[in-house]
């Protein structure tokens, strides 16, 4: 399930803008408030949607 996927990318990645990179390559991103795996400090917008820019 790609949800866990971009679970563990989060988890393990060590930061937050390698986190979104390699949510992106994944294909598990972006990332909409509400959805696992969404987190406000991903959100460099504050639109509601991570890993989208």
């Amino acid at each position: 399930m790609l949800s866990g996927l971009w679970f563990l990318i989060v988890l393990f990645s060590g930061g937050d803008d390698k986190a979104a990179d390699a949510a992106k390559a994944a294909g598990a991103a972006p990332i909409r408030k509400g959805q696992p795996g969404y987190r406000s400090a991903l959100d460099k917008d504050g639109d509601g949607i991570a890993c989208d820019k």
